[in-house]
């Protein structure tokens, strides 16, 4: 077998493997996903996404987050990954039925965004837990004037 092919069957049996794992996760959660990661201790923020006629306003809810600093924005392609340190640890004696004695201290989010967006352009505003981040969108066409 050469490499090519070697990486070719490899690529298709983590597909593979990826695929089996999501309808695992289904037959667990159903339509619902967990909104909790209890291996990197961190919950999944609620999120509203709005898009505008020039942008894509993101509105995030980051209870327990007290300053700007303990939060980190990416842009990467048309995903947005926000990641927030807590103040203090949210605990949970009995999670999801399954889960014993688990504590939280991180949230983590992405987002697909709905259109291709211009990432240098974003801005950020936390203000009372409330995280609001503005993207404009990439410009597809442009209108030169003539002289």
């Amino acid at each position: 077998m050469s490499e090519d092919e070697f990486f070719r069957v490899f690529e298709r049996v983590r597909r593979e493997v990826n695929r089996m794992f999501r309808e695992l996760e289904e037959l667990v959660w159903g339509e619902e996903r967990p909104m909790f990661d209890v291996t990197r201790r961190c919950l999944e923020p609620l999120a509203h996404v709005r898009e505008e006629e020039d942008r894509v306003v993101v509105t995030v809810d980051l209870p327990y987050v007290r300053r700007r600093e303990d939060i980190d924005v990416r842009i990467s392609g048309r995903d947005l990954v926000i990641e927030a340190k807590m103040r203090r640890s949210v605990q949970y004696s009995t999670l999801a039925g399954v889960y014993r004695d688990v504590s939280f201290d991180t949230y983590r989010k992405v987002i697909r965004l709905p259109e291709d967006v211009e990432p240098s352009g974003a801005t950020a505003r936390f203000k009372r837990g409330m995280l609001e981040i503005t993207i404009p969108k990439r410009v597809r066409r442009f209108r030169v004037s003539v002289e």
